[in-house]
């Protein structure tokens, strides 16, 4: 315990500044590299070349005014 003559409002002042003071530091954020590694692009579905796809639907499906 504290001796009483030590609590008065000048010390319980300071006590409360400083843990105030401690505890008011900004958030250090951390930032944690990932592994790197090469990205390989997939295969693109190109709908010109497709055959499955007849002339008349991919012109509706894929008409743009000129």
């Amino acid at each position: 315990m504290f001796p009483t003559y030590l609590l008065d409002s000048t010390v319980e002042f300071a006590a409360l500044f400083l843990w105030a003071e401690a505890h008011n530091k900004p958030v250090e954020h951390r930032y944690i590299r990932a592994r790197r590694h090469a990205f390989k692009r997939p295969d693109r579905w190109t709908p010109w070349d497709d055959e499955q796809i007849p002339a008349k639907q991919f012109y509706q499906l894929f008409r743009m005014t000129l």
